[in-house]
This record gives structure tokens, C-alpha cells and sequence, in this order.
């Protein structure tokens, strides 16, 4: 049996040719297919155990030659003979079935694994293909979009900004209603003031206090629950909520509210129709 194996492996080493880079793939191969050669063996098995009755079958056919009551002689080339024939023929039917059997279960193996290969490549370069076709659309997607913020930095540069803890910064006129003043920043090329931090609204209300402007009801700033079904949940433009440490004391406290606005330094929930200041932001795309 052991002889046996040592032949399959060299065998299956030679024809298939393995290098040291497949041998992660050998393993996996190899295994299975070594199951199969372990049944395979058993089987030989079998064979060879019938093939040694058949041996002690002709053993009590073979004719003993009497030469006297001690000397007994048996025909020992006829035995030898069989013997031969019987292990010829056991290694023959190996050969023929183990070993057939063994290289047609590799070559579908490698087969499988060439097919498999052809269809990642026939994913990838369909994926390349894909990506060349849509590079125009990007680019003009691209361009159209630096064209606006140029127009937008444009507008804004003719506005008197100031800087307000690193941001370009307008702080409005007039009072407006919130919607109001959030389409006159965009119309100037900026957005309605985002201050997200408990430094960038002291800031921003420092500088509103330092413009000469009546206070009144404060500045507005992005933050709003507008077409939210939590009235007291506000959120900037880009998703994200207020931090609770930004609002004033029991804010935000009106369900009918839904406008954030920034006063004292805190914000405030106040009507989106109600008129005050506002504060606009240049886009961080703008220089």
C-alpha cells in the first residue's frame, strides 16, 4: 500500500507539473484526491487478499513429487509463476483504474480553475470598459460643478467678509425671515452661517456684537427641524443634529418653532417667519 502511494505521488507530481506558487491550491486538490486514492487502496485490497486465496487454490492443485517417506518436493516454479502473474496483474488494474481515474479528476479540477479565472477577467475588463465609458459624463459632471463655485466664490468676493474663527464670514444688514436669508447667502455664493462647535458660536456672536448691529432677536444660523416629525430635533444642512450643549436653557422648548437662531451666545428655537439678522458662510471650496 505504501509503495503504492509513493507511486501516485511521484506520478502526480511529474505529469502535473506543480510549482512552488500553486502549492495553497495542491493542498486542497491533493486532499480530495487522496480520499479517492485511499478508497482506491482498499479496494486493491480486496483484490489482493482474493488474489492470495486463489494463490492457496492453486497451492492444493500443484502436484507433489514422493521420493520417499522424508523428501517431499513441491513444484516451486509453477508457484513463483502464479504469484508473479497475480501481482502483475493487481498493479496493472492500479495503473489502469487508480491512476486514470486520479489524472481525469485533476485535469477537471484544472479546468474548473481556468474557467474560473476567465470569468473574474471577462468581470474585470468589462469593469474597465464601464469605467472609460462613464469618464466623459464624470468629467463634465466635474467641470459643470467647479464652474458653479467659481461663479459662487465670484459673487461672494464682492462682499465685504470677515473672518470669524477661520471662516469667511457676512453678517447681513437687514432682517430677514429664515428662508429669506438662507436664499440671499446662496444667491451671494454662500451658505446659511454652520457653527457646530461651542467655539464657532461664540465666535460667530462675538462678531455679531462687534457689528453695530441691535441685537434684537439675535442672528439665524442653518440649523432647523424643518419636515421633521420630531419638532425639538434640529439638524444642520448636512444631516447632522446640534449638539445639546450648543442650545440655551430649555431649548429647543416649541414644537411650533423650527428655525434655529443664535443669541446670548446660545441657539434658540424661534418661527422661521420671524425677521432678524442672519450670518452666511463662503464655501470652503472658495480661497
Amino acid at each position: 500500500m505504501k509503495f503504492a502511494l509513493l507511486l501516485f505521488l511521484i506520478y502526480f507530481k511529474n505529469v502535473q507539473g506543480i510549482d512552488g506558487e500553486d502549492e495553497g491550491d495542491t493542498c486542497i486538490l491533493s486532499f480530495s484526491l487522496c480520499s479517492k486514492l485511499d478508497k482506491k487502496l482498499k479496494d486493491l485490497g480486496v483484490e489482493a487478499a482474493r488474489g492470495h486465496q486463489d494463490i492457496l487454490a492453486k497451492l492444493d492443485g500443484v502436484q507433489l513429487h514422493d521420493n520417499g517417506p522424508s523428501n517431499v518436493q513441491c513444484d516451486g516454479a509453477a508457484i513463483q509463476s502464479e504469484i508473479s502473474r497475480v501481482l502483475q496483474s493487481s498493479f496493472e488494474r492500479f495503473e489502469r483504474n487508480v491512476l486514470s481515474e486520479l489524472r481525469r479528476e485533476v485535469e477537471e479540477a484544472a479546468a474548473s480553475q481556468v474557467q474560473s479565472v476567465s470569468r473574474r477577467l471577462a468581470d474585470l475588463e468589462r469593469t474597465v470598459r464601464e469605467i472609460k465609458s462613464n469618464k466623459p459624463v464624470v468629467q463634465a459632471q466635474q467641470i459643470a460643478k467647479e464652474t458653479v463655485v467659481d461663479d459662487y466664490c465670484a459673487k461672494a468676493g464682492k462682499i465685504g467678509l470677515l473672518n470669524v474663527n477661520g471662516k469667511k464670514t457676512y453678517i447681513s444688514q437687514n432682517p430677514e425671515t429664515w428662508q429669506d436669508a438662507k436664499t440671499k447667502c446662496e444667491t451671494s455664493g454662500m451658505t446659511l452661517a454652520v457653527t457646530k462647535t461651542l467655539a464657532q458660536v461664540e465666535a460667530l456672536w462675538k462678531a455679531f456684537q462687534e457689528s453695530s448691529k441691535q441685537e434684537g432677536f439675535g442672528i439665524w444660523v442653518a440649523a432647523s427641524n424643518l419636515g421633521k416629525t420630531d419638532r425639538n430635533a434640529y439638524y444642520w444642512p448636512d444631516g447632522r443634529s446640534v449638539d445639546t450643549n450648543l442650545w440655551g436653557n430649555g431649548q429647543p422648548n416649541n414644537g411650533l418653532n423650527a428655525c434655529g437662531n443664535l443669541y446670548g451666545p446660545r441657539l434658540y428655537d424661534l418661527p422661521c417667519s420671524s425677521k432678524v439678522y442672519y450670518a452666511c458662510h463662503l464655501l470652503k471650496d472658495c480661497n
